[in-house]
C-alpha cells in the first residue's frame, strides 16, 4: 500500500521537486541567516555596552587625571612659594650674632611703636640640631596697641625672632602703660638648606 504523499511525490515532475527542495533550502538558509543576524546583533549590543562602560571608565580616569594634574600644579606652586619664603627667612638668619646688633634692631623697632625699653639682658645661647638661638630678656612699657604694633614690627625686622615667654601686665593706673615681660630668641647659624 502506498501513502497518498508518496503518490503525489511520484506524480511531480523533477522540476517541481527541485523547486520544492530549493524553497526548503532557501527557507532553511533564511532561518539560519535570521538566527545568525540575531546572534551577531546580540554580540554587537553586548560589545557596545562594554565599550560604553569602557568609555565611561576612560572619561572618569581622564577627570581624575585632570584633578591630579591640577593638584600637582597647585602643590608645585605652593612648594615654590614656600621655598621663596624660606629664602627670604634665610636672609634674616645670620651666621653669627652680636648682642649690640640685636639691641640695635630692638631699638629701631621700638622707635616705630612708642614703647619704652626698660631693660635688655642677653641670657643663654642654645644649640639645636639645625640652628642656634640666643635669648634676650626684655622689659618694656607701652599701650596695648603699641605693644601689638611692636610685635608686627619685630616680625618684619632684619633678624628672625622667636618669642618663648610673654607676660603683659595691666596698667597700674587707668589709661597708663602696660608692662611687658618678654623673652626673645634670635635664630642664627642655620645649617639646613632646602631640598631640590
Amino acid at each position: 500500500m502506498s501513502s497518498p504523499f508518496n503518490h503525489r511525490e511520484a506524480n511531480r515532475s523533477p522540476a517541481l521537486r527541485n523547486e520544492h527542495l530549493l524553497h526548503i533550502g532557501m527557507a532553511t538558509l533564511a532561518i539560519l541567516l535570521v538566527g545568525g543576524i540575531y546572534s551577531v546583533r546580540c554580540t554587537i549590543a553586548e560589545n557596545v555596552q562594554l565599550l560604553t562602560f569602557d568609555i565611561q571608565d576612560c572619561e572618569s580616569l581622564q577627570e581624575s587625571e585632570t584633578e591630579l594634574m591640577e593638584s600637582i600644579a597647585n602643590l608645585d606652586l605652593r612648594k615654590r612659594e614656600l621655598e621663596e619664603e624660606y629664602r627670604s627667612l634665610m636672609v634674616r638668619i645670620p651666621k653669627k650674632i652680636a648682642d649690640s646688633e640685636v639691641l640695635s634692631v630692638v631699638r629701631q623697632s621700638l622707635q616705630n611703636t612708642r614703647c619704652n625699653l626698660i631693660d635688655f639682658r642677653p641670657t643663654i645661647t642654645q644649640q639645636n640640631s639645625e640652628y642656634q638661638t640666643r635669648s634676650y630678656d626684655l622689659q618694656l612699657e607701652g599701650s596695648f596697641k603699641n605693644i601689638f604694633q611692636l610685635f608686627r614690627t619685630l616680625r618684619e625686622a632684619s633678624l628672625a625672632f622667636q618669642t618663648s615667654r610673654l607676660k603683659i601686665s595691666e596698667p597700674v593706673t587707668p589709661g597708663g602703660p602696660c608692662h611687658l615681660d618678654l623673652e626673645l630668641k634670635v635664630i642664627f647659624d642655620h645649617s639646613c638648606t632646602p631640598s631640590e
